[in-house]
């Protein structure tokens, strides 16, 4: 004598349950292998051992396999063993599969499969500057471009856009950036003959660290300038021509500042003398 076999969803004999699954009917001495993915046995079979013990290691690895599993019931997960993903069985005409915008795959007599980390809340958002999600990574375009605010930038990207893109000398000083200048203490780029002036001067226009050059070897520079006098010095608010290591014109003192001790001994008194060029 047939029995029947209930799905969890069924409401009873008079109608069909929830999701439309019909009780199974099992004949006595025969196996079903049409109704589910499983085989299912009636009264009376023998040998049904095997196929029992093979029935729970399928649901134990979901039907793994790279080919869907045949007669399968709404509600039924599949490991696509082709792309490593988990699928479940739907109603194709269901109105929550619809509303999440998700195509099913091998639809056969309404039913379908789709990822199951795209239905209801197994979806995940992108991911924000406040929030963690799935984010794409940006290409190295777009890393040069610098304008995507949603994709990621992986360190490939960061070293092309930082060894290939230009740095807006705007932001720097005025000149021209390129790979034979250099950016100059007053904010210019200048070539690498102009690299290291000072107000037009070149360094040979200064003394080293290590001088001992007398008062008459002392320069001003442009129209202030300063010189430095050993054991004696000019007086404040004069003005001078040809003294003190002036170069050509008339100068005013302008300050003394400083006098110091040449080796912290009594060696001789040095002074720095501030000018301003008058004419």
């Amino acid at each position: 004598m047939a029995f029947l076999v209930n799905y969890q969803s069924y409401q009873g004999a008079s109608g069909e349950g929830i999701l439309g699954k019909d009780p199974i009917s099992l004949t006595d001495n025969v196996f079903n292998t049409t109704a589910t993915s499983l085989t299912l046995n009636g009264k009376g079979v023998i040998n049904y051992g095997e196929v029992q013990q093979e029935n729970f290691v399928r649901m134990l690895e979901h039907f793994a396999s790279a080919t869907a599993p045949l007669n399968p019931t709404i509600g039924q997960l599949w490991f696509n063993a082709s792309d490593y993903n988990v699928y479940v069985c739907v109603d194709v005409t269901n109105a929550n599969v619809i509303a999440a915008g998700v195509t099913p795959i091998q639809v056969i007599s309404g039913k379908g499969w789709v990822k199951a980390a795209t239905l209801g809340g197994g979806s995940v958002s992108s991911a924000t500057d406040t929030g963690a999600g799935i984010v794409e990574l940006a290409t190295t375009a777009e890393a040069q471009a610098g304008t995507d605010t949603v994709r990621a930038v992986t360190p490939a990207g960061l070293h092309s856009a930082v060894t290939t893109t230009s740095i807006p000398t705007s932001s720097l000083g005025s000149g021209t950036a390129n790979t034979t200048t250099f950016l100059r203490g007053d904010k210019t780029w200048v070539t690498v003959s102009d690299a290291d002036t000072l107000d037009g001067q070149h360094a040979s226009a200064f003394a080293l660290a290590s001088h001992n050059h007398a008062s008459s070897s002392a320069r001003a520079v442009g129209s202030y300038g300063f010189t430095v006098t050993y054991e004696s010095h000019p007086t404040v608010g004069s003005t001078y021509a040809g003294q003190y290591g002036l170069s050509a014109g008339t100068w005013r003192c302008m300050a003394t500042p400083g006098a110091f001790l040449f080796d912290g001994s009594n060696q001789g008194t040095f002074y720095f003398n501030l000018w301003l060029r008058t004419a």
